[in-house]
């Protein structure tokens, strides 16, 4: 596929308020959320609303990450265990 642009949208009230934005986050992936017109033109802006949002969402970010730590050290810890076993 040869997207020039990769819109997420329909993020659920389940899940996080604001997704996880990495280092390996592209340029031309961008999110929209309920009720938020982006116009095609528009669609360049949308990486640069990462920091706002990351500020904006300061709490949920740090408990994301702080969730992301627990789940990785249980992996490495159920690793470990299964290759001592």
């Amino acid at each position: 596929m040869n997207a020039q642009y990769t819109l997420l949208t329909h993020f659920s009230q389940r899940y996080a308020k604001v997704p996880v934005f990495t280092e390996n986050f592209h340029s031309l992936v961008g999110f929209a959320f309920d009720n938020m017109k982006v116009h095609p033109n528009e669609l360049h802006i949308l990486p640069l609303l990462i920091p706002a949002l990351n500020c904006l969402f300061a709490e949920d970010v740090e408990d994301l990450h702080s969730r992301m730590q627990k789940r990785l050290q249980k992996s490495k810890l159920m690793e470990s265990m299964l290759a001592e076993s």
